[in-house]
Protein backbone atom coordinates (compact mmCIF):
# COMPACT_ATOMS: atom_id res chain seq x y z
CA UNK A 1 0.00 0.00 0.00
CA UNK A 2 2.78 2.09 0.71
CA UNK A 3 4.35 2.08 -2.71
CA UNK A 4 1.60 2.95 -4.66
CA UNK A 5 1.05 5.75 -1.92
CA UNK A 6 4.28 6.85 -2.88
CA UNK A 7 4.07 6.24 -7.00
CA UNK A 8 0.69 7.84 -7.06
CA UNK A 9 0.66 10.60 -4.46
CA UNK A 10 -1.92 12.43 -5.97
CA UNK A 11 -4.38 10.03 -5.83
CA UNK A 12 -6.48 10.38 -2.21
CA UNK A 13 -9.60 8.27 -2.86
CA UNK A 14 -10.56 5.05 -4.73
CA UNK A 15 -9.93 5.09 -9.07
CA UNK A 16 -13.02 4.02 -10.76
CA UNK A 17 -12.85 3.20 -14.68
CA UNK A 18 -16.09 3.27 -16.85
CA UNK A 19 -16.67 0.71 -19.12
CA UNK A 20 -15.81 2.97 -22.11
CA UNK A 21 -11.94 3.48 -20.86
CA UNK A 22 -11.75 -0.37 -20.38
CA UNK A 23 -12.34 -1.19 -23.44
CA UNK A 24 -10.47 1.53 -25.30
CA UNK A 25 -8.30 -0.22 -27.68
CA UNK A 26 -6.25 2.63 -28.99
CA UNK A 27 -4.57 2.23 -25.36
CA UNK A 28 -3.28 -1.12 -26.65
CA UNK A 29 -0.84 -0.06 -28.89
CA UNK A 30 1.99 0.58 -26.72
CA UNK A 31 1.64 -3.42 -25.82
CA UNK A 32 1.69 -4.02 -29.84
CA UNK A 33 4.99 -1.86 -29.86
CA UNK A 34 6.60 -3.90 -26.96
CA UNK A 35 5.51 -7.48 -28.20
CA UNK A 36 7.10 -6.55 -31.61
CA UNK A 37 10.13 -5.71 -29.93
CA UNK A 38 9.86 -9.56 -28.67
CA UNK A 39 10.58 -10.80 -31.92
CA UNK A 40 13.80 -12.20 -33.09
CA UNK A 41 14.98 -12.56 -28.97
CA UNK A 42 16.24 -16.00 -30.40
CA UNK A 43 13.35 -18.19 -29.74
CA UNK A 44 11.16 -18.82 -32.91
CA UNK A 45 8.37 -19.79 -30.56
CA UNK A 46 7.66 -16.30 -30.05
CA UNK A 47 4.17 -14.55 -30.89
CA UNK A 48 1.20 -12.09 -30.26
CA UNK A 49 -1.98 -11.54 -31.16
CA UNK A 50 -5.10 -8.89 -30.93
CA UNK A 51 -8.67 -9.73 -31.67
CA UNK A 52 -12.06 -7.79 -31.71
CA UNK A 53 -15.52 -10.33 -32.48
CA UNK A 54 -17.36 -6.98 -33.14
CA UNK A 55 -15.36 -5.53 -36.23
CA UNK A 56 -13.22 -8.86 -37.12
CA UNK A 57 -10.29 -7.00 -36.55
CA UNK A 58 -7.15 -8.84 -35.69
CA UNK A 59 -3.14 -8.43 -35.52
CA UNK A 60 -1.02 -11.33 -35.63
CA UNK A 61 2.62 -11.27 -34.97
CA UNK A 62 5.35 -13.96 -34.65
CA UNK A 63 4.49 -17.61 -34.89
CA UNK A 64 0.90 -16.56 -34.80
CA UNK A 65 -0.02 -16.96 -38.71
CA UNK A 66 -4.13 -16.05 -38.29
CA UNK A 67 -6.73 -16.00 -36.03
CA UNK A 68 -10.20 -18.05 -36.84
CA UNK A 69 -13.58 -17.73 -34.89
CA UNK A 70 -15.06 -20.67 -34.68
CA UNK A 71 -18.19 -20.20 -34.01
CA UNK A 72 -19.83 -19.01 -31.31
CA UNK A 73 -18.23 -17.62 -28.77
CA UNK A 74 -14.72 -19.74 -29.81
CA UNK A 75 -11.11 -18.57 -31.43
CA UNK A 76 -8.40 -20.54 -32.98
CA UNK A 77 -4.70 -19.10 -33.13
CA UNK A 78 -2.81 -20.87 -35.65
CA UNK A 79 0.88 -20.75 -35.46
CA UNK A 80 2.61 -20.57 -38.86
CA UNK A 81 4.78 -22.61 -38.72
CA UNK A 82 3.74 -25.40 -35.99
CA UNK A 83 5.52 -25.60 -32.65
CA UNK A 84 7.66 -28.57 -32.09
CA UNK A 85 5.07 -30.22 -29.63
CA UNK A 86 2.54 -28.55 -26.72
CA UNK A 87 5.16 -27.32 -24.15
CA UNK A 88 4.00 -23.56 -24.61
CA UNK A 89 2.32 -20.78 -22.59
CA UNK A 90 -0.97 -19.13 -23.83
CA UNK A 91 -1.63 -16.05 -21.92
CA UNK A 92 -5.00 -14.44 -22.82
CA UNK A 93 -6.34 -11.64 -21.82
CA UNK A 94 -9.53 -11.02 -22.76
CA UNK A 95 -11.34 -7.16 -23.98
CA UNK A 96 -14.65 -6.85 -22.70
CA UNK A 97 -15.65 -5.39 -26.02
CA UNK A 98 -19.23 -6.18 -25.07
CA UNK A 99 -19.46 -3.77 -21.89
CA UNK A 100 -19.65 -7.26 -19.61
CA UNK A 101 -17.04 -8.93 -17.46
CA UNK A 102 -15.15 -11.33 -19.65
CA UNK A 103 -13.09 -14.33 -19.34
CA UNK A 104 -11.46 -16.78 -21.22
CA UNK A 105 -9.85 -20.08 -21.40
CA UNK A 106 -7.67 -22.60 -23.40
CA UNK A 107 -9.58 -25.24 -24.34
CA UNK A 108 -7.74 -27.16 -26.68
CA UNK A 109 -3.80 -26.74 -27.27
CA UNK A 110 -1.97 -28.61 -29.93
CA UNK A 111 1.47 -28.13 -31.81
CA UNK A 112 -0.37 -25.81 -34.73
CA UNK A 113 -2.86 -24.23 -32.82
CA UNK A 114 -4.28 -23.22 -29.71
CA UNK A 115 -8.23 -22.94 -29.05
CA UNK A 116 -9.70 -20.28 -26.83
CA UNK A 117 -13.32 -19.99 -25.37
CA UNK A 118 -14.83 -17.09 -23.83
CA UNK A 119 -17.71 -16.33 -20.97
CA UNK A 120 -19.37 -13.25 -19.95
CA UNK A 121 -21.43 -12.06 -16.75
CA UNK A 122 -24.78 -10.64 -17.21
CA UNK A 123 -25.31 -9.72 -13.82
CA UNK A 124 -26.84 -12.74 -12.51
CA UNK A 125 -25.08 -15.77 -14.24
CA UNK A 126 -22.18 -16.61 -16.67
CA UNK A 127 -23.07 -17.40 -20.42
CA UNK A 128 -21.46 -17.79 -23.40
CA UNK A 129 -20.00 -14.56 -24.80
CA UNK A 130 -22.28 -12.80 -27.46
CA UNK A 131 -18.72 -10.87 -28.41
CA UNK A 132 -15.36 -10.10 -26.91
CA UNK A 133 -12.06 -9.44 -27.94
CA UNK A 134 -8.51 -10.39 -26.64
CA UNK A 135 -4.70 -10.22 -26.81
CA UNK A 136 -2.20 -12.98 -26.50
CA UNK A 137 0.89 -13.76 -25.76
CA UNK A 138 2.68 -17.62 -26.85
CA UNK A 139 5.95 -18.50 -25.17
CA UNK A 140 8.03 -21.48 -25.21
CA UNK A 141 7.93 -23.04 -22.29
CA UNK A 142 10.82 -25.31 -22.33
CA UNK A 143 12.84 -23.41 -19.88
CA UNK A 144 9.76 -22.89 -17.62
Amino acid sequence: KKGVKNTFPNVTGEVTATHTQLNDVTKISAIDTRVSDLEGVGRDELGGAKYNSNNGSEWTSGIVGSITPQGGSRCRINFSPAMQDTQYVCAITPSAVGGKPLFAYVTNQQASYVDVDFREFDGSTIQVASTFGFSALIMDAHDA
